[in-house]
């Protein structure tokens, strides 16, 4: 650290060696942090924190998903699984959409984002998902796991499970919820 950054500007310009220092040291103190409830002012992307993380809501249960193809339970797939890994994504996002009458909440969003821009507000619907492409999921699903699995499916089943762990760390199921039944 002998020759640093700040040592060699402070040689060469002092003048913005220190609006430099100072610039991180006001916006360090005022910037909006769970630390410092006092701030709002946003100087940088760096220094906001919703840039980077939430806050972490401690719940009583999780949500897992359980994939029933021909009477088989069909694991998570792992890391170095491609073919199997998409799935694992989709079903979350179907279950999200079907909790919201199977329309996407992002149009919505999109449309006044959109119009702040004075864009054409018709791209939201490019954007996000139209209903018809929503309630073709369960075909798609069928087919691609056909595909994958390299045989042809008769019945896919698809269940959420309300969990949570015990003391010993043992998964209890709390409820379970039947999703899809191809």
């Amino acid at each position: 650290m002998r020759n640093n950054y700040f040592k060699r500007l402070w040689h060469y310009n002092k003048l913005l060696c220190l609006v430099i220092l100072s610039f991180m040291s006001i916006s360090t103190l005022l910037s909006k942090s769970p630390y410092n409830p006092y701030a709002a002012v946003t100087f940088s992307p760096f220094y906001t924190w919703e840039m980077f993380s939430t806050p972490y809501l401690q719940q009583n249960h999780t949500i897992a998903y359980q994939l029933v193809c021909d009477g088989e339970t069909i694991y998570l797939p792992a890391y170095a699984d491609h073919k199997k890994m998409f799935y694992s994504y989709t079903i979350g996002k179907f279950d999200h959409y079907a909790q919201h009458g199977y329309t996407d909440d992002r149009y919505e969003h999109y449309k006044h984002k959109l119009s702040r821009l004075h864009l054409d507000t018709a791209y939201a619907k490019v954007l996000s998902n139209a209903q018809n492409d929503i309630l073709k999921y369960p075909a798609w699903l069928k087919s691609y796991l056909s595909r994958n699995l390299g045989r042809e499916l008769n019945n896919i089943k698809v269940y959420k499970h309300y969990v949570h762990y015990n003391e010993l760390g043992i998964q209890q199921v709390d409820s379970s919820v039947k999703l899809l039944d191809l």
